[in-house]
């Protein structure tokens, strides 16, 4: 059971491990200013990938969704962002990538009872959003992160929505423990 918990512990560590204060941000070095932004956006990625999985893990567990509700949900939710910070683009990008997500839903039909389509859903649901993030802007504006990092940051979202998925469903306790 130890040796378990650490290796549940270490993957959230280095998942998180950007906006680690230990690791990232020495107090005797002040030079380091774009890193630290970095490495709080990839936490922030990280931590809304969760977050948004988590909610829509809890809704799926109980409920079929309609089509059309990732993209309802996505988009309204990407209004009130847009409008409170100036931020007009992520509308259509929430847009899309809750059109995206709808469309995966209703090819998985992820459930309880579908274990591997539940978790494969959550690791896509943060994959698919910034993805297409990281694409608008890069036909947009463009990216100053190395893509590298650009690239990071999708997987790591789609591995903690993966992650996510076993909180939810964690997998089925062993029967009966071997005696040592």
């Amino acid at each position: 059971l130890p040796v378990s918990l650490l290796l549940l512990f270490l993957v959230f560590s280095l998942l998180t491990q950007t906006g680690n204060p230990f690791i990232q941000f020495s107090p005797t070095d002040v030079t380091k200013a774009q890193l630290t932004e970095q490495s709080l956006a990839v936490l922030g990625i990280v931590l809304q990938s969760m977050l948004l999985v988590m909610l829509i893990l809890f809704a799926i567990r109980r409920w079929r969704m309609p089509l059309g509700t990732f993209t309802l949900v996505l988009t309204l939710n990407a209004i009130s962002l847009g409008i409170m910070r100036d931020h007009y683009l992520i509308i259509p990008i929430f847009a899309i990538a809750g059109g995206i997500i709808d469309g995966v839903y209703h090819l998985l039909k992820p459930t309880i009872e579908r274990v591997d389509q539940f978790r494969l859903f959550a690791a896509i649901v943060p994959t698919i959003i910034f993805l297409v993030y990281f694409l608008t802007l890069w036909m947009t504006m463009g990216i100053v992160w190395s893509i590298h990092l650009s690239v990071g940051s999708v997987v790591v979202s789609g591995i903690a929505g993966w992650l996510v998925s076993y909180i939810m469903i964690p997998p089925a306790m062993p029967s009966e423990q071997t005696p040592l």
